[in-house]
């Protein structure tokens, strides 16, 4: 079985948690602390020491803030991040570099990353556990299109949902953040969140993962409103993540 949830998930601190054995656990971001992470673990009745694996999807503080904290306490886990980074971050020891569109595996988990866009080097994954397929996508400004055929047969799509147009736009915000949030290289609103569900939707898919909602121009009742309720797909389980703390556990 492969079991996914997010620990935190929002522009303070992402941090995700996917696994088949409770004992074999991968840290996809590390956004939060050592101390946060173990709490929130704990609170799943799941144990730090048991992350093997983390892998950084990019270099925004809000999703590596917490790594630095967790190795030196585990300065055994291997950490996973792209090799278009490996000129910058080279004092980590125990690191693998992925590159687009070459697999890897960690633990019994197969690997896809490919680009998407954002403001800074950023990488989704398509990841398969046995006959399970799930795309993870993070931190996009647009959805381009080429991704369609990488996540054409996934059962789960993990996809953010950040902010509300309407609140962005009325928020107290600079001029320049809205308009870098809202860019092709920021965020997914929740339209646009709404849009790519539509494209990726196939028959094997199941369960959708709403997650990265700001804490400033979103909330679950947004997304829920603006995308959950404006789809038509009786046989999809939607979870929208918390801000600070667990999600539910989706197990499939």
């Amino acid at each position: 079985m492969v079991n996914f949830f997010s620990l935190s998930s929002c522009s303070d601190g992402n941090s995700f948690i996917l696994y088949s054995q409770p004992d074999n656990l991968i840290l996809i971001d590390a956004g939060i602390s050592f101390k946060k992470t173990s709490k929130l673990l704990k609170d799943k009745f799941l144990d730090i020491n048991n992350v093997k694996a983390i892998i950084i999807t990019h270099f925004h503080r809000d999703h590596f803030n917490g790594l630095d904290s967790i190795i030196k306490r585990l300065p055994n886990v291997r950490i996973y991040f792209n090799i278009l980074y490996k000129k910058l971050y080279t004092n980590y020891t125990n690191k693998t570099f992925f590159q687009y569109l070459e697999k890897f595996n960690i633990l019994d988990f197969e690997i896809l990353p490919f680009f998407i866009e954002h403001d800074m080097v950023n990488a989704g994954f398509k990841i398969i556990y046995k006959d399970k397929k799930i795309g993870f996508l993070s931190d996009m400004g647009s959805f381009d299109d080429k991704i369609i055929n990488l996540l054409s047969d996934i059962n789960l799509l993990i996809i953010e949902s950040n902010h509300s147009i309407e609140l962005l736009y009325n928020s107290f915000y600079p001029v320049e953040l809205k308009k870098r949030i809202d860019s092709t290289k920021g965020h997914l609103s929740n339209e646009d969140t709404l849009k790519v569900i539509l494209k990726l939707y196939n028959p094997n898919l199941k369960y959708i993962f709403l997650h990265h909602l700001s804490k400033r121009t979103n909330s679950m009742k947004n997304v829920e409103e603006e995308v959950v309720n404006r789809l038509n797909f009786n046989n999809l389980k939607f979870i929208i993540a918390p801000y600070d703390y667990p999600s539910e556990t989706l197990t499939f």
